[in-house]
């Protein structure tokens, strides 16, 4: 990807830092739903998605890497914690990222989960995460899923 860099922000890197770090975390949902995604650690199927960055946004041309990764789960399980250790090793290099995770409540429901990453990213119902659901791409990025 290549977004255009609002005007005014070249040369400012605490602005450019903050844009890139809304960037990031508003296409996170989006990412999700691109696929039958699997926990990186587990193979479970992913429910929820943890975002590292590595950014050079003081450079004449910026540059950013995201690190999106699939989890069965966030929070206080082993596969998140293998991520976080991950990222705060990726933090020692590159120097920091995005800021600290925002807590978030877990999803009301009898399951109290997030949606499967294979579900619709507009409903979200699990159910739709089946290989028999029929499913579209986005008509614009050509990535996200949705159902019929």
């Amino acid at each position: 990807m290549r977004p255009a860099v609002p005007d005014g922000m070249l040369g400012n890197v605490p602005l450019m830092q903050s844009w890139v770090n809304a960037l990031a975390l508003s296409m996170a949902k989006d990412i999700k739903h691109t696929n039958a995604w699997r926990c990186e650690i587990c193979s479970r199927p992913s429910r929820e998605t943890k975002v590292d960055m590595a950014s050079w946004v003081h450079l004449p041309e910026p540059r950013v890497v995201l690190y999106i990764h699939h989890l069965c789960e966030a929070g206080f399980n082993p596969c998140h914690a293998m991520i976080v250790a991950q990222g705060q090793i990726m933090g020692n290099i590159v120097g920091p990222g995005l800021p600290p995770e925002p807590w978030l409540p877990k999803p009301e429901g009898p399951d109290h989960q997030y949606p499967l990453a294979a579900s619709c990213c507009g409903c979200q119902k699990d159910a739709t995460a089946s290989r028999k659901t029929s499913m579209s791409r986005c008509g614009g990025c050509k990535l996200v899923r949705y159902c019929r």
